[in-house]
C-alpha cells in the first residue's frame, strides 16, 4: 500500500504518505463537469480565449503543483479531459486507501488481498460477507425426530430407541392392518387425510405379537380425522370402543366382534395417531395393550408434548 501511494504523489510524497493523502482528501474540493460553469481562474493564470466556432483551445500551460497542496484545476478544455479523468482516478484511489485504513496487493496465488492498518491480511476467499451467511457459522437446525424413535420400547419403563426391527410405512397403500375387519380401511384412511408418513415395529409376546405403528400427518386436525374416520369403519362393523385409563383420547377395540382379530388401541398425538395391535383376543380387555398405551402416552407426552 505505501508503494502504490509513493507511485501515486511521485516527487511530492510526504514522508508518511498515507497521512499526508488524508488530509489532502479532508479538503473541500469539488472537480469541474461539463455544463457547470467554472469558478474564475486563480490570480497569475490566464484563461486561454475560445477559438472559432465555439470550441475552445487547450492551455498552453500548466501551474506546477505546490509540494504540500496541489494546484487549483485547469479549466476543461479538449485536450486536458484525458489528464482530468486520469486525476479523478487517482484521487479516488487515494480515498479509498486513506478513509478506509487499508489497502488491496495481490497475493502470489493471484487472490486480492486486503491489509489494514495494523498488519492484518485477508484473502478475498476468506474475507467476510454480507450478500449470505456461511454455511459453516449459521446456526445449525436439529434434524425433526424420526417417527421410529418415538416407537421405542412400549413397556412399562421403557426407553425411546429405534430398533433395526423398524419399518418405514413410506406410502398409505404399505399400510399394514389385516387384523382389521376390513383391511383396508387403514390405508383408506390414511390417504384421504394427507399421509406424510410413519413407521411400524413388531416384537413377540407371550400373549401374541404386538404390532405398534406411528402415523405422520400435516396437522392435528387431520390426525384426529384420520382417526374418526377409521372408528367409524369399526363402527359399522359393530366393533364400538372401550376407553382407557390414562390414556387421553384413548381407544380399545375389541376386533373379533366385526370379524377381524385380537384387539387395537388407537390415540392421537398431536399431528401424529399412534396404534398398538395385540393378538389377544377375549370380552376383556388385554392388560398388556392397556400398560403399554399408558407407557406410550407418557413417554410421548414427555417429549412432544402430548396430553396426558
Amino acid at each position: 500500500a505505501r508503494a502504490v501511494l509513493l507511485e501515486l504523489l511521485g516527487d511530492h510524497a510526504a514522508p508518511d504518505p498515507q497521512a499526508e493523502a488524508t488530509r489532502l482528501l479532508e479538503r473541500r474540493w469539488s472537480p469541474s463537469s461539463a455544463g457547470v460553469e467554472r469558478p474564475p481562474s486563480p490570480a497569475g493564470v490566464e484563461r486561454p480565449p475560445s477559438a472559432a466556432g465555439g470550441q475552445t483551445m487547450p492551455p498552453t500551460a500548466v501551474e506546477p503543483r505546490p509540494p504540500v497542496e496541489p494546484a487549483p484545476e485547469p479549466p476543461v478544455h479538449g485536450g486536458g479531459r484525458p489528464r482530468l479523468k486520469r486525476r479523478r482516478r487517482i484521487l479516488s484511489a487515494l480515498a479509498a486507501v486513506a478513509l478506509v485504513g487499508a489497502a488491496v496487493v495481490v497475493t502470489q496465488n493471484g487472490l486480492p488481498e486486503l491489509v489494514s492498518r495494523d498488519g492484518r491480511r485477508t484473502t478475498a476467499a476468506t474475507a467476510p460477507t454480507t450478500a449470505a451467511p456461511s454455511p459453516t457459522t449459521a446456526p445449525a437446525t436439529p434434524p425433526p425426530p424420526l417417527l421410529c424413535e418415538f416407537l421405542g420400547d412400549l413397556g412399562a419403563g421403557g426407553a425411546l430407541t429405534s430398533s433395526p426391527a423398524d419399518r418405514e410405512v413410506a406410502t398409505a397403500e404399505t399400510a399394514v392392518g389385516d387384523w382389521l375387519p376390513d383391511p383396508a380401511a387403514l390405508p383408506r384412511a390414511l390417504g384421504d387425510h394427507h399421509f406424510q408418513g410413519g413407521c411400524t415395529r413388531t416384537w413377540a409376546e407371550p400373549t401374541g405379537e404386538v404390532v405398534a405403528a406411528l402415523f405422520q400427518f400435516p396437522s392435528r386436525a387431520d390426525a384426529q380425522a384420520m382417526r374418526g374416520q377409521l372408528r367409524d369403519r369399526l363402527r359399522a362393523r359393530g366393533v364400538a370402543p372401550a376407553t382407557i385409563p390414562l390414556v387421553t383420547g384413548g381407544e380399545l377395540y375389541r376386533l373379533e366382534a366385526g370379524g377381524g382379530s385380537g384387539q387395537l388401541v388407537m390415540f392421537p398425538c398431536n399431528d401424529r395417531v399412534l396404534q398398538i395391535h395385540t393378538g389377544a383376543s377375549g370380552a376383556t380387555r388385554s392388560p398388556l395393550l392397556v400398560r403399554l398405551a399408558q407407557g406410550a402416552n407418557q413417554r410421548l407426552h414427555e417429549r412432544t408434548g402430548c396430553p396426558l
